[in-house]
């Protein structure tokens, strides 16, 4: 009935289109009426109106979207993406497959937890 996505799980999706991947997904693995619970932080104070348009453009990717590389004694990870969605663009992509979402805490720092529901 609900999925918990904490501590920043919601990352693990790596990208808009693996979010929008598992979206795509939430009605063969929530029952009716469940909700998936997340909490994310968004990243826009990091960078400047212009930056994130230029991101968009140059990479064609989302200012969320961080790479990252693990190393333990010598030994490198492949890089992965981890994703820190902000709350506008988080609905846009619920919305296209009928959810709704909605914000129920704020914190310092532009954190959030939401719920993603029908």
């Amino acid at each position: 009935d609900t999925i918990l996505m904490l501590m920043n799980g919601i990352g693990i999706l790596g990208t808009i289109a693996g979010l929008e991947i598992f979206s795509s997904k939430l009605d063969r693995i929530l029952s009716p009426g469940g909700e998936l619970i997340f909490d994310s932080s968004n990243l826009s104070y990091l960078f400047s109106a212009e930056e994130k348009e230029l991101l968009r453009k140059k990479e064609q990717k989302y200012y969320g979207e961080i790479e990252f590389q693990m190393e333990y004694m010598e030994n490198l990870s492949e890089i992965f993406y981890w994703l820190y969605i902000d709350f506008e663009e988080l609905s846009k992509s619920a919305a296209k497959f009928n959810y709704k979402s909605e914000i129920s805490f704020e914190g310092s720092n532009l954190h959030y937890l939401a719920r993603i529901f029908r």
